[in-house]
């Protein structure tokens, strides 16, 4: 009896350091907000964990957000790519190979910045 109730403890134990853990790749962003800790090339490319969320990285941030200003009409962008970039990148989806011929096209300024971030 003994080893049951030392085997349940320590089983619960293990689940809730477990529950506890941090993914790599997503930080806490100045503002106290959850972010992620990847490139904005990275996050175009592959896209985030978590739609909407912030990079922690202050430039990389901004350079996604002048992308997807630039390709998609949600949140009042310019939407120069969104039948393209509708279903992928404008959902934090990173681009498909569409998307990424429609922003070397019109978003071309925007799309290099981004890969240099």
């Amino acid at each position: 009896m003994n080893k049951l109730v030392f085997v349940a403890l320590g089983l619960g134990l293990s689940l809730a350091i477990g529950a506890c853990s941090v993914e790599a790749g997503v930080g806490v962003a100045a503002a106290g907000t959850p972010c992620e800790s990847i490139s904005c090339q990275a996050a175009a490319a592959q896209g985030l964990d978590v739609q909407g969320d912030d990079l922690c990285d202050a430039a990389s941030s901004s350079a996604y957000n002048t992308l997807l200003d630039c390709a998609c009409l949600s949140g009042g962008g310019q939407g120069l790519c969104d039948p393209e970039c509708g279903g992928n990148l404008c959902l934090d989806n990173g681009a498909d190979g569409p998307c990424g011929d429609c922003l070397t096209a019109n978003c071309g300024a925007e799309f290099n910045s981004c890969g240099a971030n």
